[in-house]
């Protein structure tokens, strides 16, 4: 039996068609949970309403300076209610999902919130949900192929949660008590991450003007720049999507993948180098104009015969890269895959 014929490279396992098959990715059980909590969300909330908030003032009946001198003062207050009208919005579930400078800087930190706010989106229309997950849906599949469902999960909610935690700390800051929603930080770092291994891919931009990606993300992270230090709040969290592209390019940068991570700091710990030279060596160089990844692709050696060890360590190989993505190989893994790939396939 060949590659192809087992199911983790079929990718058809779990049946039920192609929306099964989408759904059991990391990245489409993630735009499901988004659309089943926007739903919620929609169905929960109620028409704002006006409520009044009764306040009491006192007020001096008398000035004491006006009586005369041999009369000792007498201060004799009297209370004139005040009303105090505000506008009262029900909503139950983006109140649950949601992640607000007192949750977390007042109290006990509700810290889960960081992550959670990123799957709730503003039900006052629908271009806020539909294009975080169209840009999700564009530029997140090539990285869960490169890294895998694992790791594409510990990416995506790692980005979301620092992005919500830079947007909430300038609101505890500036005095905002306003709470932070939707999933713009963490698809910002997807949008990034993806620009650094293809920027030159060509897109649509507004799906009907040809640009390389790396242009759309200058544009994009131009237009976070002037919102955050424009003088007048647009409602939009800019400084968000500027802590996700940074969470993007440093994860690039610095190989901060999470299922080898901690094997390159025991090394680093041991006198070993860590960073920027070991993700060139494992994750493959950054492929040129759109090309599929070079590491990727194993080259063809016919040979008939082979021993039953070596298709026990291929299976076990294919099924870490299915996984955790091709990155999680080290050398000698990548060197054996590329030598026994050509002689498994014609088995």
């Amino acid at each position: 039996m060949g590659i192809h014929d087992r199911d983790y490279v079929r990718g058809s396992s779990h049946g039920g068609g192609a929306f099964s098959a989408f759904a059991h990715t990391a990245l489409g059980t993630i735009i499901l949970i988004n659309v089943i909590c926007w739903i919620a969300q929609l169905v929960t909330t109620k028409a704002p309403r006006m409520e009044f908030t009764v306040t009491t003032e006192s007020v001096p009946d008398r000035n004491p300076e006006d009586l005369e001198p041999r009369f000792e003062p007498r201060f004799e207050p009297r209370f004139e209610p005040r009303f105090e009208p505000r506008l009262v919005r029900s909503q139950p579930v983006t109140d649950f999902l949601s992640c607000s400078p007192e949750q977390i800087f007042e109290g006990f930190p509700q810290l889960w919130r960081l992550a959670t706010c990123t799957f709730a989106h503003s039900t006052d229309g629908v271009f806020h949900i539909l294009w975080n997950m169209l840009f999700l849906y564009f530029f997140g599949r090539e990285l869960e192929r490169m890294y895998g469902r694992r790791e594409f999960w510990v990416f995506y909610l790692a980005s979301g949660a620092l992005a919500s935690l830079a947007e909430v700390s300038i609101h505890h800051f500036q005095g905002n008590p306003s709470g932070v929603i939707g999933a713009s930080g963490a698809v910002m770092a997807v949008v990034v991450l993806c620009t650094l291994f293809y920027p030159h891919r060509q897109i649509l931009f507004m799906l009907f003007i040809p640009m390389p990606l790396w242009l759309l993300c200058v544009i994009m992270i131009g237009t976070d720049i002037l919102g955050a230090t424009g003088p007048q709040s647009t409602g939009v969290a800019h400084l968000a999507h500027l802590a996700g592209a940074l969470c993007g390019l440093l994860y690039w940068r610095f190989d901060l993948r999470w299922s080898t991570f901690w094997g390159r700091l025991l090394r680093l710990d041991r006198g070993g180098r860590a960073g920027g030279s070991v993700r060139r060596r494992d994750m493959a160089r950054r492929p040129a104009k759109g090309r599929p990844n070079p590491a990727a692709s194993v080259p063809s050696r016919p040979q008939k015969q082979v021993p039953d060890p070596v298709s026990e360590r291929m299976d076990a190989l294919l099924e870490k890269i299915s996984e955790h993505g091709m990155g999680s190989l080290t050398e000698k893994e990548r060197e054996f895959l590329v030598e026994n790939s050509g002689r498994y396939r014609s088995s």
